[in-house]
């Protein structure tokens, strides 16, 4: 119309008509998301497309998908959106109208060194400044990884600095806390000649006697929880719903501090069978925790 293009989607009942380009020839971002999209299915051979964008665009990307569709893309059954709410204050909404606004660079800087203030300080001069640095950027960056992954897809994400920087609850740094927790008592029991002796592992008869060692109820647990990894990983993949591997991942940090803290369940202090079952049982915690927070892209810190 009057050198508009667009085309109409009856799809979605309650806004069919779907510009693509403004009469003055100004391209608009449908212009530009259906470029994109021919370019990664022509050029790159993309096969399935997700587009992690804000859930108000819903209705753009419906449109966006019958519109590549009725171009003939056979991939566009195979594009999905995953919407995500908004990140709020505990104050409300941010608007660059009320100055409530967050820069990343500033809400970095001041995670980094409530981190450092909080954590880190007291091991100035026993650690490199470098790694205490390094550490509380990890830190940082996992606690806001974390805080947003955590909440599901339709859930509001209420930033909130002090809360998800903890090292007790369900946050990114109790999961870093938890895997450097258990990462120093492998480099402990190596330390004392007890490495993992991963060789063992391949005689069935004799894993399955060391392993029936393992009684306590605080094992039995860590046992049956680290079992639940691969079904975990597997739902959050197919939902497209990483709070279902962060609520995995907690659960499993809280059952390897139980097991952690437990009088009775002391690695060190354990002697024959009994040690090599519960290092061989720290060193599956450690592996578990690790390629977990790699999948949702948080550096797991090797101490803290």
């Amino acid at each position: 119309s009057d050198g508009a293009v667009g085309i109409f989607n009856e799809e979605v009942k309650h806004m069919p008509f779907f510009m693509l380009r403004k009469r003055d020839g100004t391209s608009l971002y449908a212009t530009k998301d259906l470029a994109l999209a021919r370019l990664k299915f022509e050029e790159h051979k993309i096969d399935r497309s997700i587009y992690v964008v804000d859930s108000r665009q819903s209705d753009h990307f419906r449109h966006v998908f019958l519109t590549l569709a009725k171009m003939g893309f056979t991939q566009a059954a195979r594009c999905e959106h995953v919407p995500y709410e908004m990140v709020e204050l505990p104050t409300g909404a941010m608007a660059a109208r009320s100055g409530n606004v967050i820069l990343f660079r500033a809400l970095r800087e001041g995670m980094v060194g409530h981190v450092v203030s909080h954590y880190l300080e007291k091991y100035r001069g026993e650690w490199p400044d470098a790694e205490i640095e390094a550490c509380a950027h990890q830190l940082a960056l996992g606690a806001i990884k974390y805080g947003m992954l955590s909440r599901d897809v339709n859930q509001k994400i209420v930033f909130e600095l002090e809360a998800w920087l903890e090292l007790e609850g369900n946050t990114g740094p109790y999961l870093q806390y938890a895997s450097a927790r258990v990462g120093s008592i492998l480099r402990k029991a190596e330390e004392a000649g007890q490495p993992i002796d991963r060789a063992l592992l391949e005689q069935p008869a004799r894993t399955h006697e060391v392993l029936a060692t393992l009684v306590q109820p605080e094992e039995r647990e860590l046992v049956a929880v680290l079992d639940g990894l691969r079904p975990a990983a597997a739902q959050a993949a197919a939902g497209l719903r990483p709070s279902l591997l962060c609520t995995y991942l907690h659960e499993l940090a809280k059952a390897a501090n139980r097991f952690v803290n437990a009088k009775h369940c002391r690695v060190l202090q354990s002697e024959g069978d009994l040690r090599i079952a519960r290092v061989w049982l720290m060193a599956a915690t450690h592996d578990a925790l690790r390629w977990g927070l790699a999948r949702l892209g948080i550096v797991a810190p090797s101490r803290l």
